[in-house]
């Protein structure tokens, strides 16, 4: 077999040259263009050019946030694994998730509450500033924003994209109603670790390059 790339970064390259090709007619403000493109490139998947909001703050106070070595807060590993811990590293932050954590477990069965909600409560009083990221689970979301409304956590900002079909568009229209906390998430049932991995990385991207 020949005909076809095999270099890594050769691949990559060519990837981003056919995505910016793909997004030019679109007309992207600059400093939403990166996040749509790592998006695109991660889920091969042009409806996210329509379907992603940004509040206006949003991408400058996360990237600020990081920038001041602020933590992440995930709400499932899979969101923690597709995070660049290289470039976490560089700017001097920590990405956190206690999912697995027994503890998490054992306060979910107590609580009646999902493990990912369980989870959040648990690194909450310890990470109060951390940019808080929900790639899979909608409740994980809805205990966000709750911690958020009762001042246990003042995040810089909330990247918010749960993905499935209970409670998913709900937790997100919650997340983008108010105006309290910038925040970055999209409509429709779409979502998961990938989509909110790859906006984490964005920003970081932008974050590093920009110091």
């Amino acid at each position: 077999m020949s005909g076809f790339l095999a270099d890594p970064a050769a691949i990559t390259a060519e990837s981003f040259r056919r995505i910016d090709a793909l997004l030019a007619p679109y007309g992207l403000a600059g400093d939403v263009y990166p996040i749509v493109r790592r998006v695109v490139h991660t889920t091969a998947d042009l409806e996210w050019v329509s379907m992603l909001r940004f509040h206006p703050q949003a991408i400058a106070a996360a990237i600020a946030a990081l920038r001041e070595r602020a933590a992440i807060v995930t709400d499932v590993r899979m969101v923690a694994a597709g995070i660049g811990s290289a470039r976490v590293g560089r700017l001097g932050g920590m990405v956190h998730c206690a999912v697995d954590d027994p503890a998490a477990a054992r306060l979910a069965e107590e609580a009646g509450i999902t493990r990912t909600m369980a989870a959040l409560r648990l690194l909450a009083p310890h990470l109060p500033r951390a940019l808080y990221v929900v790639g899979n689970a909608p409740t994980a979301l809805f205990e966000v924003l709750r911690l958020r409304d009762e001042d246990a956590i003042a995040p810089p900002a909330i990247i918010g994209v749960p993905v499935g079909f209970v409670s998913t568009l709900e937790s997100k229209a919650a997340l983008m109603r108010p105006e309290r906390t910038p925040w970055i998430s999209n409509v429709g049932p779409k979502g998961g670790s990938a989509v909110a991995a790859a906006i984490v990385n964005a920003l970081l991207e932008l974050a590093e390059d920009g110091r």
